[in-house]
């Protein structure tokens, strides 16, 4: 496996990289109110996507770029970022309607994240233009995966690492079954109090009544949230401080590496 380059500068980046920003700021333009209809904003990101995918692919050609081998690891994690961005965004327009101009826009930027996220795991692009090369040349591409270099890493670093992971994984989950679970009860909650639904949950000025069961599930849930969520960050950036290699990247401030 390659070790990953991270770009500092808009030169180091990746074609695909600057395509993956170009497309984003479309979205952004489109997240004005009414400046654009939902066919149009179809429009704008299907045939931004295919503009870019047709001029990587000639790029391509031209540098006689190959794909290199993939791993277990490599399929395993596409399909895991998939399916993780698949949920994500089902669970997000439950809320909204999918075809509503504000929110649109919002949903086609987590399809333009999960595809380049995608691809980029089966090795088809790269944030750098450095890695983009090395990966595409048969002369410096591995003909079978190879572990990256640990550099003499302790190996009870990766196992904290991966604890780590795990840890933020599963507090990914739980926003995601919070945000689920609120949504539906928001939207299947009683409009005055009933026999069975007497506890009163109000969101963005609005109050529905709820099984007391089903307030105390949501009520629990959002406590678990607020305190996983920061707590994996925190841990996180005191990890990478302390040595560990939690952010691959590093941690800049100012565009100066502290870590």
């Amino acid at each position: 496996m390659f070790n990953t380059k991270y770009p500092r500068t808009w030169r180091e980046q990746s074609l695909e990289f600057k395509f993956m920003f170009a497309y984003h700021a479309a979205m952004m333009v489109m997240f004005v109110p009414g400046m654009v209809p939902v066919p149009a904003e179809l429009a704008i990101a299907g045939g931004a996507i295919l503009v870019f995918a047709a001029m990587s692919l000639y790029r391509r050609r031209r540098l006689a770029w190959r794909h290199p081998p993939l791993g277990f690891r490599d399929i395993a994690g596409a399909i895991g970022g998939l399916a993780f961005s698949v949920l994500f965004g089902t669970v997000a327009a439950q809320n909204f309607p999918v075809f509503d101009p504000h929110f649109l826009p919002w949903l086609l930027a987590l399809v333009g994240i999960a595809l380049f996220g995608t691809l980029q795991q089966l090795k088809y692009v790269a944030l750098s233009e450095q890695e983009f090369l090395e990966m595409g040349n048969p002369a410096t591409a591995p003909a079978v995966e190879l572990p990256v270099e640990a550099g003499g890493e302790p190996g009870w670093h990766r196992v904290v690492r991966g604890v780590h992971r795990a840890a933020t994984f599963a507090a990914a989950l739980v926003f995601l079954a919070f945000m689920y679970l609120d949504g539906k009860a928001m939207q299947e909650g009683a409009s005055h109090p009933t026999a069975t639904q007497t506890v009163a949950r109000t969101e963005h000025g609005w109050t529905v009544y709820l099984a007391r069961d089903r307030a105390t599930l949501l009520n629990e849930l959002e406590i678990a949230m607020f305190v996983a969520i920061p707590s994996v960050l925190v841990l996180g950036f005191a990890l990478q401080l302390a040595g560990f290699n939690i952010f691959p990247g590093g941690i800049r401030f100012f565009g100066k590496r502290v870590s």
